[in-house]
């Protein structure tokens, strides 16, 4: 415990952190009364306004994440950086839920691109934004897109699952400059296709939130033999 509570609160890089992220004063007093790591961070967390609580869990994983990236790929960050990294977490945390909230108020529906298929396959499913498992022998890939305006990034998230519902593969990608939400889902489709491709996994249902993306492949110009969509 020794080195956890070294390397989070004493040496020189998380002190510098902490400083820049305004949170010192609150944790320096702290390092007087305790000598374990898990003390001070569950303290700080119950006697911390929420602003400061979350700052605090997302700049723990950002300094162990600049640990890391110093050690395996030779990179060295500024406390900037890092601070900035957790603040962008936070930002892109707060995005998600305001975009889950909005489409459970407005109850929309779940539009979903299936690859490969024929016109056989359409079928027509109503219903509320509500994760199904995919038919038997398929796998399901869901595909969101977030939205950094501080950064000026897109973030792309990829995650399929099997029949059973067991997690499969996950995958993550940045973009610069912040686009349009159906721009931002149409790119995760896309790119989603060309990496299941690359796996060579037969039978993909691709899951999306945007019915415009979804409704271009149904109406718009994809080949219908390739393409098809289940609302």
């Amino acid at each position: 415990m020794r080195t956890v509570i070294t390397f989070f609160f004493h040496c020189c890089t998380a002190v510098g952190v902490w400083r820049t992220a305004g949170l010192w004063n609150l944790i320096e007093p702290l390092l007087q009364r305790y000598d374990d790591a898990p003390e001070i961070i569950f303290h700080l967390l119950e006697n911390a306004v929420q602003v400061q609580a979350e700052l605090l869990a997302t700049l723990l994983w950002s300094i162990w994440k600049s640990r890391n990236l110093r050690l395996w790929q030779n990179v060295t960050e500024t406390n900037s950086n890092i601070v900035a990294r957790a603040k962008h977490l936070i930002e892109d945390w707060r995005f998600a839920n305001k975009r889950q909230q909005m489409r459970d108020c407005q109850q929309q529906n779940t539009a979903a691109v299936t690859l490969p298929c024929t016109q056989q396959d359409t079928v027509s499913r109503p219903g509320v934004c509500r994760w199904q498992r995919p038919a038997l022998r398929r796998f399901k890939c869901n595909i969101d897109a977030s939205f950094s305006a501080s950064t000026n990034k897109v973030g792309l998230g990829m995650c399929i699952c099997d029949e059973e519902e067991c997690f499969v593969l996950a995958k993550t990608m940045w973009f610069s400059l912040v686009c349009s939400v159906d721009i931002g889902e149409a790119l995760g489709l896309y790119h989603a296709v060309w990496w299941v491709h690359d796996l060579q996994l037969p039978f993909v249902d691709f899951e999306v939130d945007s019915e415009r993306v979804a409704d271009y492949f149904k109406h718009g110009n994809a080949d219908i033999t390739e393409f098809c969509v289940i609302m």
